[in-house]
């Protein structure tokens, strides 16, 4: 749905593909991405700090830092190209199930221009699913 609304937006692929991805980060980009076995965070370089000096962030609702096997699929996904990568932190979910629903939230609040950094979590799901129903999209509360 994202990737229809904003087709000028680099990426937003398949997660399945992640080991073969290669972003143009030359452009703007959102990208979901599976982590950890079990965990959904994004990385993008959309309203990142220096993001014009091939720095990406990477949004996190659970993690404070990144693991070695991340490092390395950011690293293969952005062709080498990225010179740092900034952990977003403040960004904290609680309990241990909303991590792919606070992607989601993450990539369409930076689509639409929003910050990323701050959610209702007891809403989102009825708010995933109304859009979900609706098929569009729109910035979570």
């Amino acid at each position: 749905m994202l990737k229809l609304a904003f087709p000028n937006i680099e990426d937003l692929q398949n997660t399945l593909l992640q080991d073969r991805l290669k972003l143009n980060v030359t452009r703007s980009i959102v990208q979901v991405i599976h982590i950890k076995g079990q965990h959904w965070a994004v990385l993008s370089n959309i309203s990142c700090q220096d993001a014009g000096n091939n720095d990406i962030c990477i949004y996190d609702s659970f993690y404070n830092d990144i693991d070695d096997r991340t490092a390395k699929l950011i690293n293969n996904m952005t062709h080498g190209k990225i010179h740092s990568s900034h952990v977003h932190s403040k960004l904290k979910k609680e309990g241990g199930t909303d991590c792919g629903v606070f992607a989601i939230a993450i990539a369409t609040s930076l689509l639409y221009n929003q910050s990323p950094l701050k959610f209702q979590q007891p809403q989102m799901r009825h708010h995933l699913i109304l859009c979900f129903e609706n098929n569009s999209l729109v910035p979570f509360p």
